[in-house]
């Protein structure tokens, strides 16, 4: 049998996904798109130079991406992205890079992923997530089993169900984004606090119930994004970065048991 070979991106659709990871870095961190601007190069022997930059009141950003062709073909050679944030003038910026990306090339939406990547690696360390302080003296569910569609959608539905039927107060969620290190594999956990008039609020946890970057995942993230679209009362949602084993020992601490 033949062996599988990729099909060889073209120089637009790697165009395409840039300006989608830096769509994403904006986001990430507030920067309305009006106040980005994307630059594209692209010279035969020589290679692609995409350049964004993005700037508020609180964060700059740089993003570029480069080769170094060897011909005519400009995505030949080494391909290396970079990530420069400055988020104070008395501090030097945070910068990561990437020597080459050419084993994550044929993932499907690398460029956002090392992107993530990139930002997540800034939040870990500048906005670090306190979840001591997040969920101080708080009741703890868990639902659902991590990485698995059933039962997790199907309780996901069973707790929207309540939330919509008795919740008394505006919903919080907390969404987390973790990063693999290996593959840059993007996947989320949920947080909701659950009021009812006549018992104390808790909290309820969906760990890594969802990714982008494979069809199952996907497509259960999806269903919990509208599911929470769904709710009635007013919903407010902090997005949060850190990495799964963090959040997954702090639950296996912090959650209820019945002794």
């Amino acid at each position: 049998m033949k062996a599988f070979t990729p099909r060889k991106q073209t120089s637009d659709e790697v165009f395409k996904q840039f300006v989608e990871a830096t769509r994403q870095i904006a986001d990430d961190l507030n920067i309305t798109q009006k106040n980005v601007n994307i630059e594209r190069y692209e010279t035969p022997t020589v290679g692609i130079s995409y350049i964004a930059e993005g700037i508020s009141k609180n964060y700059r950003f740089t993003f570029d991406l480069k080769t170094w062709a060897k011909g005519k073909d400009v995505l030949d050679g080494r391909m290396s992205p970079s990530l420069e944030i400055s988020y104070s003038d008395s501090s030097a910026p945070f910068w990561v890079h990437e020597d080459d990306l050419k084993e994550f090339i044929h993932h499907p939406n690398f460029i956002s992923r090392w992107a993530a990547w990139g930002v997540f690696n800034f939040n870990l360390k500048h906005n670090p997530a306190n979840l001591e302080s997040l969920f101080n003296d708080m009741s703890i569910r868990v639902y659902g089993i991590p990485q698995h569609t059933s039962p997790t959608i199907g309780e996901a539905y069973l707790l929207f169900g309540g939330i919509n039927k008795y919740h008394s107060k505006r919903l919080l969620v907390y969404k987390f984004r973790h990063v693999e290190p290996g593959d840059k594999y993007r996947s989320f956990s949920y947080a909701f606090l659950c009021s009812h008039n006549n018992f104390h609020d808790f909290w309820v946890f969906f760990p890594n119930c969802g990714g982008l970057d494979s069809g199952g995942a996907n497509g259960d993230l999806q269903t919990i994004e509208e599911l929470i679209s769904s709710v009635k009362v007013k919903v407010e949602k902090k997005n949060l970065d850190i990495k799964y084993e963090e959040l997954e020992s702090f639950l296996k601490i912090n959650l209820v048991h019945l002794d």
